[in-house]
């Protein structure tokens, strides 16, 4: 799958390793690398990354039409993103969730957030 990266700072913290083991420390910094190298390196649509450990979901109220991921079990940081169709255009999500995540090619990353900000 390819990711496309609505902001700068996000695209560097899912880059350089320095950077995210800063941020994030270092368990949640290697997650997140492993999350990001099964998107671009495993993945051919999102159904491929719909494992129970990255709590794929959509989001609800303000934030409807953006989906989550969870970089791991334990932590309270998540990617935010849009997913996106062949030709790099957002999709109309659909009530059935599995065929629509067999139909997502790319997703635009739109943040790098804490879940449980206080």
């Amino acid at each position: 799958m390819k990711i496309i990266y609505k902001r700068t700072k996000d695209k560097k913290l899912c880059t350089n390793e320095n950077k995210a083991i800063k941020q994030l420390g270092q368990e949640f910094a290697r997650d997140l690398f492993d999350l990001i190298g099964a998107i671009e390196e495993a993945a051919i649509v999102l159904k491929d990354i719909d494992l129970p450990q990255y709590r794929l979901h959509p989001l609800t109220g303000n934030k409807e039409g953006i989906y989550s991921l969870t970089i791991n079990y334990r932590s309270k940081y998540r990617i935010e993103f849009i997913p996106l169709d062949e030709n790099d255009e957002e999709m109309i999500r659909t009530t059935d969730l599995n065929t629509f995540y067999k139909k997502v090619k790319s997703i635009r990353i739109i943040e790098i957030s804490e879940h449980y900000e206080k």
